[in-house]
């Protein structure tokens, strides 16, 4: 599950969740990037074999399940975290317009 308060500046973390046979999968979140309404989020995650990926989370205000997954990269992934950053602001409109 993934943390309500987090920023650029969060450190990396090491996330474990379920895969479909049940095994943990390993990743970093190298960068948490939330817009200004603080109701939509990019992760930058870095693998265990190194490529990165990104994943556009949201969450309603008035919904205390907490955030929803919008979109993942994968299987795509990348070379460097700035090559992730990059097509994920090609992807996902609102975070292009922050000008990170």
């Amino acid at each position: 599950m993934r943390e309500l308060n987090h920023s650029i500046e969060m450190l990396p973390r090491l996330v474990q969740t379920p895969s479909i046979r049940g095994m943990p999968k390993n990743y970093r979140v190298t960068k948490s990037i939330d817009n200004q309404e603080q109701n939509r989020c990019v992760d930058i995650i870095q693998d265990l074999n190194g490529g990165f990926r990104f994943q556009e989370w949201r969450r309603e205000p008035e919904d205390i399940s907490g955030w929803f997954l919008m979109l993942d990269s994968s299987p795509k992934t990348f070379v460097s975290e700035t090559d992730a950053i990059s097509v994920a602001k090609q992807t996902v409109i609102w975070f292009n317009d922050l000008n990170t």
